[in-house]
């Protein structure tokens, strides 16, 4: 019910806002409610992104200002990503202490390809290479910390995170300096094929970091749902990066969705079973090793 009673809030907030500035909507259409709401604002081309699940633990607008800009700049820029919407402002936008932003609907015309999306990710690295807006230094540990700690977990579980996180924090430790802006959160539920090719959305996730980042996404979410193909065709099509630094970016990437998902889990998603085959991922992980 809670996450039935926030998403109903999210529909009016973008109905309001929109209407506020001169769009009609008369049919409004949920396309997902994950860790925030998008809601086709029909029958116009806008998608209004609010902010549901991820704001309790990003309160105020600045990442989705951040995300409106650098989206902005993508664009301009002709690199492959969804624009922000032009029938109103973008955003971000407040209505019943809910922050919301607005997007060019991008219909889909098929199922994403993953040596496609690779290609078109490696011509957004390219495009935010010379990117001067202020971004954040890539930081999934502290986010990560701040999710676990509020999680129920079983005893077992906990230790078996606690030991991921251990794994997390070795690798972090070791990365180079920050390199220049990144998508932050780079796998393929990300892509919409569209008449177009390609784009890439969300980039509420953008940061200062190695591209491998990025491509760990990519290899993690590919690992986790067991779509190995898709993480090879991906890679092979961005073509140059350093292989190692991925590999050892995977279980820190890994230990971030699992907490997220552990936090969407409370906030009353109703598919537990991604939550429960991200744990089990880690479990097969260390079923091997002392």
């Amino acid at each position: 019910m809670k996450a039935v009673a926030l998403l109903d809030r999210a529909v009016r907030a973008a109905t309001i806002v929109a209407a506020r500035h001169g769009l009609a909507v008369t049919e409004p259409v949920v396309l997902a409610h994950h860790s925030n709401a998008l809601i086709h604002l029909a029958p116009t081309p806008v998608v209004a992104r609010v902010a549901t699940v991820t704001a309790e633990l990003r309160p105020g607008p600045d990442w989705l200002r951040r995300e409106v800009e650098v989206a902005g700049y993508l664009t301009a820029v002709g690199a492959p990503v969804v624009p922000p919407s032009d029938e109103l402002p973008p955003g971000p936008h407040e209505q019943d202490s809910l922050y919301l932003t607005f997007w060019r609907l991008t219909p889909a015309v098929g199922e994403v390809d993953a040596g496609a999306a690779g290609a078109a990710l490696r011509e957004i690295h390219d495009a935010l290479a010379h990117y001067g807006g202020a971004v954040p230094a890539l930081d999934p540990l502290g986010e990560t910390d701040r999710l676990l700690a509020r999680a129920e977990l079983a005893p077992d579980d906990r230790g078996l995170l606690a030991r991921a996180r251990e794994e997390a924090a070795a690798v972090v430790s070791r990365l180079p300096p920050p390199r220049q802006a990144l998508h932050g959160d780079g796998h393929l539920s990300n892509v919409i094929l569209t008449s177009h090719g390609p784009l890439w959305c969300d980039l509420e996730d953008t940061c200062l970091g190695p591209v491998e980042w990025d491509l760990a996404c990519l290899a993690t979410a590919a690992r986790l749902w067991r779509d190995t193909a898709d993480e090879r065709d991906a890679l092979d099509a961005y073509g140059e990066h350093d292989a190692a630094l991925v590999e050892a970016l995977v279980p820190v990437r890994a230990l971030f969705t699992t907490a997220w998902g552990l936090h969407a889990l409370a906030q009353g998603a109703r598919d537990s079973s991604r939550a429960a085959r991200r744990l089990a991922w880690w479990r097969e992980r260390y079923a091997s090793r002392p």
